[in-house]
């Protein structure tokens, strides 16, 4: 159970670090000197149960890739990378990296089970209708018949 534990958290470790390579941290932070503004964030966190489980969006990388990269582009925000993983015989894992921050998303179609976090930075403008544009498209899409919903405002005042 440690050696899990410790598998996932060096997993998270590694996407931390990379997402903090790939979008120059300082970008990310700013100092908390006079007049200058702390980073500003939202983070729309989802758990979908019920989601029709046969369709290619919860069982095929490809489709999820589409359905996340274009909900990303539709709502104004800037794609920099993905990354979806197709397990077999079904289910999905995936990130998609914007220059605000990141999307991903995680699929169990035998159980119709899929986890979501969409999460924007509002350093330089206010992202957060962006964000839940994308959080609602993607739940239209994958069609949940019960939702558990959280939202977190992170950094600067919010916090």
């Amino acid at each position: 159970e440690s050696r899990k534990l410790s598998l996932l958290h060096g997993q998270c470790a590694i996407i931390t670090r990379l997402q903090a390579i790939a979008f120059r941290p300082a970008r990310w932070f700013v100092s908390n000197f006079e007049g200058i503004k702390r980073m500003d964030g939202i983070h729309l966190l989802g758990e979908w149960y019920g989601c029709p489980g046969d369709t290619p969006l919860l069982t095929r990388a490809d489709a999820l890739r589409r359905l996340c990269v274009d909900a990303a582009r539709a709502a104004g925000l800037s794609v920099v990378g993905e990354s979806f993983y197709q397990f077999e015989p079904q289910g999905v894992t995936g990130t998609v990296l914007l220059a605000e921050s990141h999307i991903a998303i995680h699929t169990w179609p035998e159980a119709g089970f899929v986890t979501v976090d969409v999460y924007v930075c509002n350093l330089h403008t206010d992202n957060t209708a962006k964000a839940e544009h994308v959080f609602h498209a993607l739940e239209s899409a994958l069609k949940p018949t019960e939702v558990r919903f959280h939202s977190i405002r992170r950094g600067g005042g919010h916090a």
